[in-house]
């Protein structure tokens, strides 16, 4: 699901994807499948795709009929072995002499192989390719995904710049009696950080991180310290996430996120998602769920999510 996700998203197959396929496949001409049916805005939609090496044999679109009705055709697209493109579209599309003449110019030039077309359709300015946003919106904003290595970048960052979530963050993160008082999320500029020193492969990180959309990237770790570099307002700094304990006689503790245990890293990843799922509109999928948690956690995590319709 998320290599459907990233290969959607990022709008290209990732090159680990022929070392990852499917082992027990005839022969490397066997195509692999990825497809996934979901619901969005009252709608239920299929999208899948048909991947042969590195070239996308099939993507298609449907407004599905949920196993009641016949699906609906949105878009199919097809890539022989010679990389040339076909495209269906719904009944109707080619009545229009212009939709004609911009079929062809996708088959032709915009297409290529080894990349989905479904982002590229929403870019043209055609009324028949808006029902497309819908779906794209899905893989992009709605879906998320929880591996067992997620780290709580998001969180990082939510912390620092709305109040209204780190109340509710501390406040659930309290009721599970961890021992964590507050959560802090520090904010630094890039040259108190890391001094004046020119480093290359900071400054590559620095123009990727202007590349994303949200202007914001994971820096993994200095010291076991989990970093984001983010830009706001044009100038770029660093936030890291401290944790404060209180001990005896109400003595506050910073302790930094890799001086917690797994199971309290494994609640952090899951706070933006008990948040969002009260106030937008998310599906969460959560990966191995019960990783690092104690037996009681795990139940109340799950009446909670059982609760919102998550994924589990």
């Amino acid at each position: 699901m998320e290599l459907l996700q990233d290969i959607v998203t990022e709008e290209k197959l990732p090159g680990k994807l022929l070392s990852s396929q499917f082992k027990f496949r005839e022969n490397e001409e066997t195509p692999q499948i990825l497809g996934i049916e979901f619901v969005y805005k009252e709608k239920p939609y299929y999208y899948a795709l048909q991947i042969t090496g590195n070239r996308i044999e099939i993507e298609e679109l449907y407004e599905s009929g949920l196993g009641k009705h016949t699906d609906s055709l949105i878009f199919e697209r097809k890539t022989d072995s010679e990389n040339i493109t076909s495209i269906s579209f719904a009944k109707g599309f080619e009545e229009i002499e212009e939709n004609k003449v911009l079929k062809n110019v996708i088959e032709k030039n915009l297409a290529k192989p080894n990349k989905p077309i479904i982002k590229l359709l929403t870019t043209l300015d055609n009324p028949s390719f808006e029902i497309i946003k819908a779906p794209l919106n899905w893989f992009e904003n709605v879906l998320t995904i929880l591996m067992p290595g997620s780290r709580p970048t998001t969180l990082i960052h939510r912390l620092e710049i709305d109040a209204e979530f780190q109340e509710y963050a501390e406040k659930t993160i309290t009721s599970f009696h961890v021992g964590i008082h507050k959560l802090i999320a520090e904010k630094t500029t890039l040259k108190d950080f890391f001094g004046d020193a020119e480093d290359e492969k900071l400054n590559e990180l620095v123009e990727k991180m202007k590349e994303e959309s949200d202007r914001m990237i994971a820096l993994g770790s200095r010291n076991g310290v989990e970093l984001i570099l983010v830009c706001e307002n044009d100038e770029v700094f660093i936030k890291s996430l401290k944790i404060s304990h209180k001990g005896k006689g109400g003595k506050e503790a910073d302790f930094d996120l890799d001086e917690e245990s797994d199971g309290t890293r494994r609640l952090l990843d899951f706070i933006p998602a008990f948040k969002d799922i009260f106030s937008k509109e998310k599906v969460y999928v959560i990966d191995e769920i019960e990783r690092s948690l104690h037996p009681v956690l795990i139940k109340m995590i799950i009446r909670i999510m059982s609760y919102y319709k998550f994924w589990i």
